[in-house]
């Protein structure tokens, strides 16, 4: 299993961007992998098409209804979260971060593909 961020998948699905060769290389050397991502990554790529990369709502909604990936429900590793909230204050780490940390605690067979940052996991 591989877990996906969105800098990958963005850089997967618009030509041009500055990970779209890497991303696409990756994608294709992972093909018989499942290939994870969660709805915040979703949220926070829809997020990011729209207000930050200015993309057009087709472009958007390419990326949004595309089924190459496994979307995983992370609401339930809420509590495990904020404990790594805890674990780190008074330093402050984004919540999302830290629901993606947990994912990876809860699914050790996990391979993450690009930035995600590994802290006390």
């Amino acid at each position: 299993m591989i877990f996906l961020d969105t800098n990958f998948i963005i850089g997967y699905f618009i030509k041009g961007h500055e990970f779209y060769k890497k991303s696409n290389k990756l994608f294709d050397e992972s093909q018989n992998k499942e290939m994870i991502l969660s709805n915040l990554i979703i949220n926070e790529l829809t997020n990011t098409l729209n207000f930050k990369l200015k993309k057009n709502i087709n472009e958007i909604e390419k990326v949004y209804t595309n089924n190459d990936f496994i979307v995983l429900d992370d609401s339930k590793y809420n509590q495990k979260a904020v404990e790594y909230m805890k674990l780190y204050y008074p330093k402050r780490i984004h919540f999302n971060d830290c629901i993606f940390m947990a994912l990876i605690y809860f699914w050790k067979k996990f391979r993450r593909i690009f930035d995600f940052l590994f802290l006390k996991v």
